[in-house]
């Protein structure tokens, strides 16, 4: 699905990608993980074009996406969310779902206030695959954190997307939400998802993930299937202090 070659980023003397090499494969959930600062949220946004490499290719499906222009990213099948959820707090869980349903290229605005179709069934349908029990009139302002990560979840799912980029889906949300999105992710991925994702929760990864990245320092020091990278002591050091956690 995306095949990640050699991919080096620096943000002035400090590298934040070091000739990175990783697969995502169709189909499967692909974790990456490790400590704060190794460079995992700046391989999203160079994935998906939010900010430009100095070296390296990104290969989408056998298109190489480090040779078009940032805003076409979209239109290649690339779906994230963020760390920071950044919502229209004034507007309803539906107004934010029908901005990123419309077919069209149209202004936001004419999104929210011209001719809509009814996406209505849709809607509620990707509100329940992600969990979220609330009405669609409900204004995001009066939305739990876990409730606007999971429609931030709702709104990339609804993207017409060939994979999902999860950039730490359940942090800061209770162990309820994190139970349920668990569930949600494994359901997607039996319907043939593919997901990639970010997250710091290791008992969340291990008990989810197909395949696991570690990042250290912008460098991949291991990878493997789970159980194997639990075991690998550059893991422990880097990533759990050394075996103490």
């Amino acid at each position: 699905m995306i095949n990640v070659k050699n991919l080096s980023k620096s943000f002035g003397g400090i590298k934040a990608l070091d000739n990175v090499t990783l697969n995502i494969n169709e189909g499967k959930i692909t974790a990456i993980i490790g400590p704060n600062g190794s460079g995992k949220t700046t391989l999203f946004n160079v994935i998906s074009r939010i900010i430009k490499e100095d070296s390296g290719e990104v290969i989408l499906n056998g298109k190489n996406l480090c040779k078009i222009k940032d805003y076409e990213a979209s239109n290649e099948g690339l779906s994230r969310t963020f760390q920071d959820v950044k919502l229209f707090k004034n507007l309803t869980i539906k107004d934010h779902m029908n901005i990123v349903l419309r077919k069209d290229n149209e202004k936001i605005m004419k999104s929210l206030f011209g001719k809509k179709e009814d996406n209505t069934r849709i809607i509620q349908e990707i509100l329940d695959v992600v969990g979220l029990e609330k009405d669609m009139k409900t204004i995001v302002s009066e939305l739990s954190y876990g409730q606007r990560k999971l429609l931030d979840f709702a709104i990339a799912l609804a993207k017409k997307h060939t994979i999902i980029m999860l950039d730490e889906p359940v942090a800061g949300i209770n162990p309820a939400l994190r139970t349920q999105m668990k569930k949600t992710l494994k359901n997607l991925r039996r319907k043939g998802e593919t997901i990639a994702l970010i997250e710091h929760d290791m008992n969340f990864v291990m008990g989810l993930a197909d395949y696991v990245y570690v990042l250290d320092y912008g460098n991949i020091i291991a990878e493997g299937k789970p159980k194997k990278i639990q075991k690998n002591k550059k893991v422990l050091e880097a990533y759990l202090g050394g075996g103490n956690a």
